[in-house]
């Protein structure tokens, strides 16, 4: 909840054996959405990614070379992109 900005959203996806603790005041405060989602199983997922037959390149943000890392890390310049992947295989 802390890392959250005021407004976002929360999407819970997991299936947790037991009760988990939420901060509800914190969640009322900066006005947090939680979202409850249900997925198919995990390892239907699992056999649709290893047939390429989703396409997760949107979602995913540009693929750095795991070399870039220290020269990324040690930019003052913020980067402009979200997300950015390391990949050994880029």
């Amino acid at each position: 909840m802390r890392a959250v900005r005021p407004g976002g959203r929360i999407v819970l996806k997991s299936r947790p054996a037991g009760p988990v603790p939420i901060d509800v005041a914190l969640a009322v405060r900066k006005e947090i959405t939680l979202e409850a989602v249900a997925y198919a199983p995990f390892q239907e997922a699992l056999e649709l990614l290893a047939q390429r037959r989703i396409d997760l390149s949107d979602l995913l943000g540009p693929v750095r070379p795991l070399e870039a890392f220290l020269a990324m890390a040690a930019s003052e310049a913020p980067d402009e992109e979200v997300k950015v992947f390391l990949s050994p295989e880029a």
